[in-house]
């Protein structure tokens, strides 16, 4: 597994991706933010605001599509918060 640091890269690289093409406000304050994020349990609550931000762009469907992709990631990244099946 990596170290931490590039953890939280990753994750806020994966974040940053799933912005592109968002020209709307909510995007934008995501872009500034996630930058900025100092650690995974911060960048895990930024989670709420993407899932907004991309279903205003792109619709429900695909922002939740993307969501699973980021959720993904923290199962493997971060899984102390990541949701998982009991």
């Amino acid at each position: 597994m990596p170290p931490p640091e590039r953890q939280l890269q990753d994750l806020k690289a994966a974040m940053l991706a799933h912005l592109e093409g968002c020209s709307g406000r909510q995007a934008a304050l995501l872009r500034l933010r996630v930058p900025f994020t100092l650690d995974h349990a911060a960048l895990w609550h930024l989670r709420p605001r993407l899932m907004q931000a991309l279903a205003l762009e792109r619709g429900e469907t695909q922002a939740l599509q993307c969501l699973a992709a980021i959720d993904e990631l923290f199962r493997r990244l971060a899984p102390q918060l990541a949701p998982s099946s009991r």
